[in-house]
């Protein structure tokens, strides 16, 4: 899986997406764990305030689900294309099948 690239503190003040929620609130979790992810933590590296999250998702267990359907989406797409590689294909993804 591709990880998205830190959007750092501050930077997305007036251009906040669920997307980009979800794409921080998964780096965070890649580096620092679930049980590290308050909303305000969240928040603050998106430069935002934690209540400007809920405008986008409801509650921290909707987005944990967005990001378990994201996770799933993504390992699901791999397995897709692994299964398409001709046989003796050199790409690197096929190598693995």
């Amino acid at each position: 899986m591709t990880w998205p690239e830190p959007a750092g503190p501050g930077s997305h003040r007036g251009t906040l997406s669920i997307d980009l929620i979800i794409n921080e609130a998964m780096l965070l979790t890649r580096t620092d764990g679930l049980v590290k992810l308050p909303m305000r933590r969240l928040a603050a590296r998106l430069g935002v305030e934690a209540m400007s999250l809920y405008h986008y998702e409801p509650s921290k267990a909707v987005l944990l689900t967005l990001m378990a359907d994201r996770s799933a989406a993504a390992v699901l797409a791999t397995d897709l294309v692994i299964q398409s590689c001709p046989k003796r294909s050199t790409t690197p993804i096929c190598r693995n099948r």
